[in-house]
């Protein structure tokens, strides 16, 4: 039970995310976040928004050890290379099988 409640803490913390890199994409940078070359960098922050909560724990921890500067970016780091991360466990995972 609570490690459902922590992937929904977690996966709200991620919409809040993305939704500050729309409003960040729109609203500063003035361009279209749904044009040819931000696309690219919506769909990633998409995915990383769904697989972030999978691996939570996990890249926050590998975050913690790093040089960040402070320990409340970790969460940010962790949520950014959250694919990354996803996509190497999923291919260690089948290799030691």
């Amino acid at each position: 039970m609570g490690d459902r409640i922590f992937r929904l803490l977690i996966l709200f913390i991620d919409v809040f995310f993305f939704l500050f890199y729309i409003t960040i994409m729109a609203e500063f940078v003035e361009v279209d976040y749904m044009a040819f070359p931000y696309i690219i960098l919506t769909i990633y922050f998409i995915v990383a928004t769904f697989t972030h909560p999978f691996i939570g724990l996990e890249t926050e921890d590998k975050f913690s050890h790093t040089k960040i500067p402070n320990s409340k970016y970790t969460l940010i780091f962790a949520y950014i290379f959250a694919p990354i991360v996803y996509i190497y466990s999923l291919i260690k995972n089948n290799d030691s099988e």
